[in-house]
């Protein structure tokens, strides 16, 4: 199993395989047609008994979304004659490189034997230097940067305020989320080191000292001093340690659909435990887009103002199957039997299921709830939480006039379709419980009944009924039934 969207098979979504052999054409062991088959076993049943497989696609195929021209990997080591790092990508393995290490001034290029290194079938390369000045405040003070062999990492500078940089040519379009750039600093030593500086989507918040830049048009665009610092100038002033071209929503995977692509590296042959997954790409999000989406977010067909509103929003839940479901306003599973909560309503739910007493597991309560904050009320706080089972043991001694075995059977199902429906936080009432017994076919009469139950957060009370937490579902555990015959 590579990746599994199902989260064993709790909502839709998409499995992904490794296959240890290609597939031969059999029956299956069935008498089916001759095809290549794959059977798929559910081993450890949850939520979902009865999946369906909607489609099946193998194969891959060699795809272009985002070109990655340079990267950097930052490490920590501590001080001494000799250190390592290792790093695996493609850049690693097939690029350039350039080491530096962090000082009390800054990052500064140090030399270092290169050698080709592999983990899991990822090729890479691990750097031996020496690390005595390396610092030690416990922030990353070693940084491997790799690039293209074709790529210009290093850009110069006017050293002017409101300087730019050409970087991009013609229809390319930049990953913001990738780029990442140092700026040089000499200081009266003549000595030169490399500061971080971070991107920002606009300048017009940014300090007079503030080491930031952002993205204008096809280049960099640095402060004027005003509105962000301006770098040195100079041949090497700035060093790209992260860039990335991205094809947007013009490129080759199709939108909504996600591929998996096997290998990491350069090779046309998938390498073994290098499987990752890429989706499709999409376009900078302009203001205009964001100012109709933020108006989609406001807009809903509904609120949620009654506790019937509530369930049936619940029972909508996307991708869930949501079988029991109870709206409780005014009422907090920790406080049980005490005072009212205003603006507080408690939604106890669990999934469809086949099985008895069905418990849903932490990412279905998630799902439940996000579906809830979307359509609840202003000022309602809304807690989803699951059942609790009570355990009830029922104690009676009736008159039969057809036998003890026929009477029992009769009086197990009479009870059992009882307490298949009851609501959570309906209390079990013994006079209810009398005329169950009492409707069965082959009870003259019932004697003498009783009730008794498992668990701290219940009580009895004064005609024997059982009071159970409003959250909380009764269920028959055990029947002692006495019989006499007339």
């Amino acid at each position: 199993m590579l990746r599994d969207e199902t989260f064993a098979l709790s909502f839709s979504g998409s499995l992904s395989l490794r296959l240890k052999e290609p597939l031969g054409v059999s029956d299956a062991g069935m008498g089916l047609p001759k095809f290549c088959w794959l059977r798929l076993r559910i081993t450890d049943p949850g939520c979902e008994e009865d999946p369906a497989i909607l489609g099946i696609a193998a194969g891959c195929g060699r795809l272009v979304q985002r070109q990655t021209r340079a990267e950097s990997g930052d490490f920590t080591v501590s001080c001494g004659e000799t250190a390592s790092v290792e790093l695996y990508t493609r850049l690693a393995a097939s690029g350039e490189r350039d080491l530096f290490v962090r000082d009390g001034r800054g990052w500064r290029l140090v030399s270092a034997a290169m050698e080709p290194a592999v983990r899991d079938g990822i090729a890479g390369v691990r750097c031996s230097f020496s690390a005595q000045d390396a610092a030690q405040d416990g922030a990353p003070n070693v940084r491997l940067c790799c690039r293209e062999r074709d790529f210009a990492v290093r850009r110069a500078h006017t050293g002017l305020p409101g300087g730019r940089i050409d970087l991009l040519d013609g229809e390319e379009t930049a990953a913001t989320g990738c780029l990442r750039l140092m700026c040089a600093r000499t200081f009266a030593d003549g000595s030169v080191r490399y500061e971080d500086w971070t991107y920002v989507d606009t300048l017009e918040q940014a300090g007079p000292f503030d080491r930031v830049y952002t993205l204008d048009g096809d280049g960099l665009l640095f402060g004027d001093n005003l509105y962000g610092a301006a770098p040195e100038g100079g041949k090497e002033a700035v060093y790209l340690t992260g860039f990335a071209l991205t094809d947007g929503a013009r490129g080759a995977l199709p939108h909504g659909q996600a591929l998996l692509a096997p290998g990491r590296g350069g090779d046309e042959q998938p390498q073994a435990g290098a499987a990752f997954y890429v989706r499709p790409g999409r376009d900078a999000e302009t203001p205009e887009d964001a100012a109709a989406r933020l108006r989609e977010q406001w807009r809903c067909d509904s609120r949620a103002a009654t506790a019937r509103d509530y369930e049936q929003v619940a029972r909508r839940t996307p991708g869930r199957r949501v079988g029991l479901v109870k709206a409780i306003p005014h009422y907090r599973p920790e406080n049980l039997f005490s005072q009212l909560e205003p603006n507080t309503l408690t939604l106890v739910a669990a999934p469809y299921s086949g099985r008895p007493r069905p418990l849903p597991d932490q990412r279905f309560l998630d799902c439940v709830a996000a579906q809830m904050e979307r359509y609840r009320t202003v000022c309602t706080r809304v807690i989803v939480t699951a059942p609790v089972y009570v355990p009830i043991l029922v104690r009676a001694e009736v008159l039969s006039k057809s036998g003890e075995a026929e009477t029992a059977r009769q009086a197990q199902e009479r009870l059992e379709l009882y307490f298949r429906e009851c609501e959570p936080g309906a209390p079990v009432l013994l006079n209810d419980l009398l005329g169950v017994l009492g409707a069965a076919e082959s009870v003259i009469g019932v004697r003498r009944a009783a009730l008794t139950y498992k668990g701290s957060q219940c009580r009895h009370s004064e005609q024997g009924d059982v009071l159970i937490p409003k959250h909380a579902v009764a269920y028959l555990e055990k029947l002692e039934l006495y019989v006499s015959e007339r």
